[in-house]
């Protein structure tokens, strides 16, 4: 049996919170899987409104970088699916990637949000 997790996008501009997607990752959920895995895709991404030449380390607003985690974590049948936005995060480990100003932050299992920076150290020391 895997460690499950949820991986939720959410975005926070003018005082309201949209959540846009929630994975659900069948396996290897714990932070040296997939918190690390998470880590490395999201380290040098770049949130921009608008773009003029495709880059792979850039994403065009909170809806384009969920549409390519998904496409990250998919290379065929299982493994990660897709659930309802507003699933509740019951899971063993539950990652919630946050965007807001611009600028990307984590947290697991209701831990404070980090930037992305202290999330790679928290991985790194595998705690919380």
């Amino acid at each position: 049996m895997g460690t499950h997790a949820l991986v939720r996008f959410i975005e926070k501009r003018n005082f309201k919170t949209t959540v846009y997607v929630t994975y659900y990752i069948q396996f290897d959920g714990y932070l040296s899987g997939v918190g690390q895995e998470l880590y490395n895709f999201l380290k040098d991404m770049v949130i921009v409104n608008g773009f003029t030449v495709p880059k792979s380390n850039i994403a065009n607003g909170t809806g384009c970088l969920a549409a390519q985690y998904g496409a990250h974590i998919k290379d065929g049948v299982g493994g990660g699916y897709i659930y309802p936005a507003d699933e509740p995060l019951t899971e063993e480990y539950n990652y919630i990637v946050k965007v807001e100003d611009y600028k990307i932050s984590v947290s697991v299992n209701d831990s404070p949000f980090m930037d992305i920076d202290k999330f790679g150290k928290v991985i790194g020391n595998d705690c919380l």
